[in-house]
């Protein structure tokens, strides 16, 4: 029954982050950090750690608002799948669209890099598998099974189970999907 929770709630999400004017990416341009964007994105960073370690999480889902989407109906622009490399330390793999081309490339960041990539605002929304689930994730993230299920061809209309082309968010959805399959 949980498992089955637990899909309907990466459906939901699914649903949530879909949107073809939702964009996720590099911006192009060169900009100054700014001081208080870099305490922003640090402070929540910290607080996102410390909800990861008090959960005993090994692995979550993260979203950000990397953008306003508000016109949309839409809070949330840009997934990323957190995972523990050793107690108290979380990476981001994720998806990014390579500076406005058709090509992207998966990222290792750490929690402070995720949060500062072209934000909107600093707010996350972060959802915890079950933890009989969390593992599996976990282990997925670390194998070249993640990185097997990028495809580099990137188009912002891409929607699930294309197979040409794949999307920021596309890309985690499907890694999950693939994970909760039954026929795994």
């Amino acid at each position: 029954m949980k498992q089955r929770r637990w899909s309907l709630a990466v459906a939901w999400l699914t649903l949530l982050l879909w949107n073809p004017a939702a964009l996720a990416g590099q911006s192009c341009g060169q900009s100054d950090l700014d001081p208080t964007e870099l305490m922003q994105a640090l402070e929540l960073a910290e607080q996102t750690r410390q909800r990861l370690i008090q959960a005993n999480a090994s692995s979550a889902i993260i979203a950000r608002v990397g953008q306003d989407l508000s016109g949309y109906g839409l809070r949330y622009s840009h997934l990323g799948l957190v995972y523990q490399t050793s107690p108290g330390q979380y990476q981001v793999l994720h998806e990014l669209n390579e500076c406005g081309t058709a090509r992207s490339g998966l990222y290792r960041e750490g929690l402070g890099n995720f949060l500062l990539d072209d934000v909107f605002a600093f707010e996350i929304l972060l959802l915890l598998p079950p933890p009989a689930i969390q593992p599996k994730l976990q282990q997925t993230l670390m194998s070249e099974q993640a990185l097997k299920a990028h495809q580099a061809d990137y188009n912002l209309m891409a929607y699930p189970f294309d197979l040409i082309y794949q999307n920021s968010n596309q890309w985690g959805l499907e890694l999950l999907a693939t994970l909760l399959s039954p026929r795994r």
